[in-house]
């Protein structure tokens, strides 16, 4: 590892404690003691959550956050990233990017916001995506897609499955008690709406995909359901979200998800699931959650 501690794995997941890199490092936290873990922030507020969590976690631009950036030996991220510090020049990458397949991504875009950003990414990056960078598949088919998007050579495929789906420690990172929480009594049901990110989806989106909400509160209401609307980081901006967000933040039987809050502690609560695109959906089905009614839209 040209020099570099093996036994410090450094993670990030983006702006929240989450993801597949949460998930692999609660398991290393309990069972590989041998391996020190450290979470890398963008954000003071999410080193603050983490260490509070009682766990390492430094800033990038720190000093900490330098120093074991240029000692670590493995990087755990869950995205092709598009920005490399200087400092982790010659660490292993390990990419579990967490997808099912069904759209485009990476080189193969070719249209929509994200296209220049993806190729300056690959112009700059290229030799850290392509010899750094080990790759997490779950099937034949996820490792063909990969290879195929993301540019990925068979030594640097390594099979298993998402640790969200299969770590089965008990983790609870914040309240998990959503009823309380909303004044409701234990014989609700818990539905979650998660909508993906699309090119096309453009401004208020959630305009269109829920055109009434005083019609779906009603129906919430009389089925005895709580709603919660957990939104793709890059949909959480929505204009109409937002607005709509702050209007209904005191209905009892709507829960708008915080996404710095892992959905995946409270998989064992959810009874139906509302579902477009969905990795949400795979990931029930993964984890061998019985009894979910599906929605597809």
């Amino acid at each position: 590892m040209n020099g570099r501690n093996k036994h410090i794995w450094i993670f990030n997941a983006g702006s929240s404690y989450a993801g597949n890199p949460k998930w692999l490092m609660e398991y290393i936290v309990r069972h590989r003691t041998d391996i020190s873990p450290v979470w890398m922030c963008y954000e003071e507020n999410t080193m603050r959550y983490v260490r509070k969590l009682g766990y390492r976690a430094e800033l990038y631009d720190s000093r900490a956050g330098r120093e074991i950036m240029a000692q670590a030996g493995v990087y755990v991220v869950e995205m092709c990233k598009e920005v490399f510090q200087p400092e982790l020049e010659g660490i292993t990458v390990l990419n579990l990017w967490h997808g099912v397949g069904c759209k485009s991504i990476e080189r193969k875009v070719n249209n929509g916001f994200l296209e220049e950003r993806i190729a300056k990414k690959y112009i700059q990056n290229n030799n850290m995506l392509r010899n750094n960078q080990l790759f997490l598949v779950t099937s034949e088919l996820m490792e063909k897609h990969f290879k195929e998007q993301c540019g990925i050579d068979d030594d640097k495929v390594v099979c298993g499955g998402y640790p969200k789906c299969i770590v089965a420690d008990d983790v609870t990172s914040y309240d998990h008690d959503i009823f309380r929480q909303k004044g409701l009594s234990d014989d609700f049901r818990l539905a979650v709406y998660a909508p993906t990110y699309r090119d096309s989806n453009g401004e208020n989106f959630i305009k269109t995909a829920i055109p009434d909400m005083e019609k779906l509160v009603q129906a919430l209401e009389k089925s005895r359901i709580l709603l919660i609307l957990k939104m793709h980081p890059l949909v959480e901006r929505d204009s109409h979200y937002l607005l709509m967000k702050q209007k209904y933040a005191q209905s009892p039987y709507l829960y708008f998800w915080e996404n710095e809050n892992d959905i995946y502690e409270i998989f064992n609560q959810i009874d139906i699931a509302i579902v477009d695109y969905s990795s949400i959906f795979y990931d029930l089905l993964a984890m061998r959650r019985k009894n979910i009614y599906t929605l597809f839209l």
